[in-house]
């Protein structure tokens, strides 16, 4: 059976700015799908999320592209990224250090290269561990990211900060108030992506976690039309969860093929 594929198209502003200084940390962003507040370096806004980026819970940059000092290759915003990883939907046993670590292979921007674990250590006082990580590549800037992996019943969260490498000792007082400044919050409302009336679609703490696909039997046991069915389903879930997502005052748009 030959499916139809739906694109989803978002459409916002872009800002440059001119001025260059020590980053500051800013206001606080509060989600209550996810179930946690942060705070957002100043002048960080928040934007839509990619296809391969369904770890974060919220993704932030900043309003201008910088470069690096010592070459015209490559240029890009700095970012400040919530990733949740929800513990019913994680392999058992999976620590959410490595569930992190291995979102940095996944995502764009940090999927050509390698990364480097500099520094790592427990946090006092929480169930966390914060880590410095440089990611290299031939093509592209070196980047450093400074990153908080919480631990938590329901969801396990990370909060990271990301810079290309010669622009990090500007941010690093600021991106350290941002990982400190994670709290959780009541959850209200059911986790970007869950369809209304699939299981997950209440609110909670826990019910909320279920996938709303049908995980029972596996790929190869269904006819073509229920591979089918499964795979217009977790498509409509991936793109549902990216519509969630929207920042405030973003629109999107669906045609109707590819």
């Amino acid at each position: 059976m030959r499916m139809r594929r739906i694109v989803l198209v978002v459409t916002t502003a872009c800002f440059l700015s001119l001025a260059a200084h020590a980053q500051s940390a800013g206001a606080f962003v509060k989600d209550e799908r996810w179930g946690f507040k942060v705070r957002t370096p100043k002048d960080f806004s928040a934007t839509a999320l990619g296809a391969d980026e369904a770890t974060i819970a919220l993704k932030t940059v900043g309003k201008r592209v910088l470069r690096p000092k010592k070459t015209l290759m490559g240029g890009a915003a700095p970012e400040m990224n919530v990733l949740g990883f929800p513990r019913s939907k994680r392999v058992a046993g999976t620590d959410v250090r490595k569930a992190y670590l291995d979102s940095l292979a996944g995502r764009g921007g940090l999927s050509v290269g390698r990364h480097r674990v500099l520094t790592e250590k427990a946090v006092k006082g929480v169930d966390a561990h914060d880590l410095e990580l440089r990611y290299d590549s031939a093509i592209l800037p070196s980047v450093r990211v400074l990153a908080r992996v919480y631990r938590f019943d329901d969801i396990d969260f990370a909060v990271e900060c990301r810079v290309i490498d010669d622009h990090f000792k500007s941010h690093k007082k600021a991106f350290q108030a941002c990982l400190r400044s994670f709290e959780r919050v009541t959850r209200t409302k059911a986790l970007p992506g869950v369809i209304a009336g699939a299981p997950g679609a209440g609110g909670g703490t826990d019910s909320t976690l279920e996938d709303s696909d049908d995980e029972t039997g596996k790929t190869e046991d269904l006819s073509p039309e229920e591979r089918a069915e499964r795979l217009r389903a977790s498509t409509e879930q991936d793109f549902q969860r990216q519509i969630d997502a929207l920042p405030k005052g973003w629109r999107h748009h669906r045609t109707k093929n590819y």
